[in-house]
């Protein structure tokens, strides 16, 4: 019994011997069969790293899911002959329509692609199932297609392409910017309008001639559309040709341009005179005694009226005011005030207002009324109240409280602050109350018992200083001091380029706007050759250098700009110097776009001192347009297609046809029944005859 079991037990360690073998043989057969065949391989791995692949990594490969399925299989690829890396032409305003064609070594359960537009990085179609052999919209400038596949087990196999999209340049167009654009004087003008550029090209703006009104790129709306600005200083009497000139039009032209095309409108810019109010310097608290040396209150009164002269002149009306109706005084037709007090009857303390009217404009403009309440064309009158206390004992003005209560403290430099002071005075006047910033003086308070002063030293300010109260009565006073301690808070750093941003009180956003370039000058020749910084003049040769212009050739010209802003740093200001091309006698048909007669051309020998350059608002046909101001470069004409019948028109000539008909049936059946008549009349006077 048990020699058939240790038999037995032998039978089967021997036949697991004998399928070892092979299972060994049929292993090394499998090994050989994957070394000497690269599809495996290829087909194991992605494309991409095939040439990375690595013998030893064939353990790992085991692993993949699928893996029976892939090695029996040869490599499955998508091939695109249709777009190719090549450049596709279009004309302006068509289609870009391309075809797709696409084939594969397997059976494809279903296609589709993605369409990315390269220049934006953006993803214009994303999974659009399609057919091969059919055709797709394509983006401007460069695109990329990727197109995928997959088989019916579901795997997911792609291939992608990379081509160009090319339109001929198109010519910006400028919209929204009226013929007529008004500013009154003692304002600045901004006005913005728009400008759209298919090309997305990065444009140059004029506006001619320059001074006071200049031109400046403001912002993007979107990527085709921008928004630029025409802006001033504040508007003078000089800006409108001068006193009761009533207003002054500025004949402008606004371009647009790229290197190739250009837009230009021409508008009117109004400039309105105003009527400005008197001015009348401050008038202090005065104090005078009822006897002796001090009992005479004189003062000149500095009144001026930009459009009526000055109190010397006497072409203004004066009126003087007393609170308690005493008429103690008067004043001169030349604003001159001499009083003397000179018994007990005048003590007492007087609230007086001087009043100054002029006459108004002799020649406003009818769109005046657009400027208030600035200032109309009917006369205006100015008042100034001042204290004057007539005295027999004069005493003491107070300060009674002040805010801080602490005379001395520290702060930070850019801290708004905040200071009060209550002051009185024995004999009823109100004292005036002066504020001073380290003894320069900031400010005057006066017909309260109660003055405020706000302050803030700003940004990178620091160390000790002083604010200071100080009220008088006209010959007595009264103060209190603080003494601050200042930590410097650093100053806020611009934007690149001064663009922008809010930063509040203690930010200036500049604004410059730059005269006409001079004519180009010789830079070997020139006599202000000295004027130029010697490192300026190497970095305009080596400009000449690069545009291959020889000595002869090589110049600069110069331009001089303004911040009306006012905010006396350099961050954002434009260049004032630059290379030109030089020339001896600049003109409009020597081929060089140069600057001459005071002007500078838009392009090659048109715009600025010259014609007009070729636009798509000239009203011309022009610069390969096919119409007139639209086609070729500009935007494209628009077909005139009949317009469709309407329900309620069609129904109207159905009516109207009816109504016809209908007429036409009664005229018929009127003319048959007098045709009847007319025949049996007929008969009836033949039948009498015969009688």
């Amino acid at each position: 019994m048990k020699r058939k079991r240790v038999g037995k037990v032998k039978k089967v360690i021997g036949l697991s011997k004998k399928k070892r073998m092979i299972y060994l043989l049929l292993g090394v057969f499998f090994l050989i069969f994957i070394l000497n065949n690269s599809f495996f391989i290829k087909a194991v791995i992605p494309f991409s790293n095939f040439k990375n692949f690595n013998i030893l990594e064939l353990n790992d490969l085991l692993f993949y899911e699928g893996l029976v399925d892939i090695i029996f299989d040869s490599a499955r690829t998508i091939e695109i002959s249709s777009p190719l890396n090549i450049t596709y032409n279009f004309s302006r305003g068509e289609n870009y329509t391309i075809n797709l064609n696409v084939t594969s070594n397997f059976e494809v359960d279903s296609w589709w692609y993605d369409l990315v537009d390269l220049r934006h990085n953006k993803e214009i179609y994303d999974e659009i199932i399609f057919e091969p052999n059919r055709s797709f919209n394509a983006v401007r400038w460069e695109n990329e297609l990727i197109v995928y596949a997959n088989d019916s087990l579901g795997s997911i196999y792609n291939n992608s392409v990379e081509f160009f999209v090319f339109i001929p340049n198109s010519a910006p167009i400028i919209t929204n910017l009226s013929e007529n654009i008004y500013v009154c004087e003692n304002q600045f003008l901004s006005y913005l309008f728009n400008v759209s550029d298919f090309d997305e090209d990065v444009l140059s703006s004029d506006i001619s001639p320059k001074n006071p009104f200049y031109l400046s790129f403001f912002d993007y709306i979107n990527l085709t559309d921008r928004q630029y600005e025409i802006f001033s200083g504040v508007i003078n009497k000089e800006d409108i040709g001068g006193v009761n000139n009533g207003f002054k039009i500025y004949s402008e032209t606004v371009s647009i341009f790229d290197e190739e095309y250009s837009d230009s409108e021409s508008i009117n810019i109004t400039a309105i005179e105003v009527n400005n109010a008197p001015a009348i310097s401050s008038i202090t608290t005065k104090t005078i005694w009822n006897r002796g040396e001090n009992n005479t209150l004189y003062h000149d009164f500095n009144f001026n009226d930009l459009e009526d002269g000055s109190e010397s002149e006497e072409n203004l009306n004066y009126t003087i005011n007393f609170s308690n109706n005493d008429d103690l005084f008067n004043i001169t037709s030349k604003g001159v005030i001499n009083f003397s007090a000179d018994n007990t009857t005048d003590i007492g303390v007087y609230n007086i207002s001087i009043c100054v009217r002029d006459f108004g404009l002799t020649n406003p403009h009818q769109n005046i009324s657009l400027c208030l309440p600035l200032g109309d064309s009917i006369p205006i009158t100015s008042c100034k109240s001042f204290s004057l206390t007539v005295t027999d004992e004069n005493r003491n003005p107070n300060i009674t409280d002040y805010y801080p209560s602490n005379l001395s403290f520290s702060s930070g430099s850019t801290e708004n602050l905040y200071f009060n002071i209550t002051k009185t005075d024995p004999d009823g006047t109100i004292p005036d109350g002066f504020w001073y910033v380290d003894d320069v003086e900031k400010e005057l308070d006066q017909g309260s018992s109660l003055d405020e002063f706000y302050y803030n030293f700003g940004c990178g300010v620091s160390g000790n200083h002083i604010i200071k109260a100080i009220i008088s009565d006209g010959e007595l006073n009264d103060s209190v001091q603080w003494n601050i301690s200042l930590r410097s808070v650093a100053c806020p750093v611009p934007p690149p380029g001064g663009g922008g941003g809010g930063g509040g009180s203690l930010s200036c956003i500049e604004k410059w706007g730059c005269e006409e370039w001079t004519n180009c000058q010789n830079l070997e020749n020139s006599k202000s050759i000295d004027q130029i910084d010697y490192e300026i003049q190497g970095l305009i040769n080596e400009r000449c250098s690069f545009f291959n212009w020889n000595k002869e050739q090589c110049g600069f010209q110069t331009r001089e700009c303004n911040d009306f802003n006012y905010c006396k740093t350099n961050l954002s200001k434009p260049g004032i110097i630059r290379e030109c091309y030089y020339s001896e006698t600049p003109n409009c048909s020597d081929g060089i776009k140069n600057c001459h007669d005071n002007a500078c051309e838009i392009l090659i020998d048109c715009g600025g001192p010259c014609l007009s350059c070729p636009s798509c608002s000239d009203k011309i046909k022009n610069q390969e347009e096919e119409g007139v101001d639209c086609g070729g470069p500009c935007t494209p004409c628009i077909k005139e297609i009949p317009m469709p019948l309407s329900l309620k028109k069609i129904l109207i000539y159905i009516s109207l046809l009816i109504l016809i008909f209908i007429l036409i049936i009664i005229i018929t059946l009127w003319i048959r029944y007098l045709s009847r008549k007319y025949l049996k009349k007929k008969i009836y006077k033949k039948y009498e005859g015969l009688k």
